[in-house]
């Protein structure tokens, strides 16, 4: 199945409002939670740490979401001293479409593409 390492800040939630928790993205949960459903692995991959971490953490269980990991991925075991951790696909604000092309976050479409290339 295939692993997803997806972004908190402006991902998740709309905007990047750390180290507060911004308001939550459209589609993000619901989209997350059918995607686990279906059997895909989704780790959350942020530059929080510490008690941001713990904060963003706490955010998406009240929201009824508990990722599969926080901060790393289940290859990770297998990279001694990697840095980058392996993953199928990277749901990040800061991409390229998103960044340069000014195309926002949506959820909806990211989870059809998944769910489609996948054959979910």
């Amino acid at each position: 199945m295939p692993v997803l390492l997806i972004d908190f800040d402006g991902t998740i939630t709309k905007r990047n409002e750390f180290p507060n928790i911004g308001e939550l993205n459209d589609g993000a949960i619901e989209s997350i939670k059918l995607l686990q459903s279906k059997g895909c692995i989704c780790c959350l991959w942020t530059c929080r740490h510490g008690k941001t971490l713990e904060m963003a953490k706490q955010f998406l269980e009240n929201k009824g979401l508990i990722m599969d990991g926080y901060n790393t991925s289940p290859f990770d075991d297998h990279i001694p001293g990697g840095r980058k951790p392996i993953a199928d696909v990277y749901i990040d604000d800061a991409s390229y479409q998103n960044k340069i092309r000014k195309e926002p976050i949506d959820w909806y479409k990211i989870t059809n593409d998944i769910l489609t290339y996948y054959n979910l």
